[in-house]
């Protein structure tokens, strides 16, 4: 004896194709990497640009000279980003020679002369010693995690369509 049950479902159709297409999901994630990785690059070059703010939310350390950090003399910093989609994943970067230096902080000492020459402000100051605070710019804010998250989840609903 056998039982057999048929369900037929309005729709099933364009559902099945759905599943299809995330079945296929590794085809499109090339795409969705590469729009993350544009999309972290330019949540980058906005913290330096518009937020002066580390990724925890804290405003960047204060300059003596004035002005706001990172963000004034800070064009090459912002610049430097650009991202690489390795799959499965993909890295955003600075390449900025002294991008080290102003995420990590630093002491600077005079290597070879008795002093350091600094210009500021238009005077020259001499100096045994440079603390540059750190003033951590890469990394993902809770509003850039809601904003990739939002991206992730339109490109997966744009699969199911």
């Amino acid at each position: 004896m056998s039982l057999t049950l048929t369900i037929n479902v309005d729709g099933a159709d364009s559902a099945l194709a759905a599943l299809d297409r995330f079945a296929a999901f590794e085809q499109y994630r090339p795409e969705l990497l590469e729009g993350l990785g544009s999309m972290m690059q330019s949540q980058h070059q906005r913290r330096i640009e518009s937020e002066h703010t580390t990724p925890a939310g804290r405003p960047f350390a204060p300059v003596q000279r004035g002005g706001t950090p990172l963000y004034d003399t800070g064009k090459n910093l912002a610049d430097a980003f650009y991202y690489e989609v390795s799959d499965p994943e993909v890295r955003v970067s600075n390449n900025f020679i002294g991008a080290g230096v102003l995420h990590f902080g630093a002491v600077i000492t005079p290597k070879t002369a008795d002093a350091l020459v600094i210009s500021m402000g238009g005077q020259t100051v001499f100096s045994q010693r440079v603390v540059v605070p750190p003033r951590p710019f890469m990394g993902v804010s809770a509003d850039n995690t809601v904003e990739i998250l939002d991206a992730i989840e339109a490109f997966i609903a744009g699969l199911a369509e």
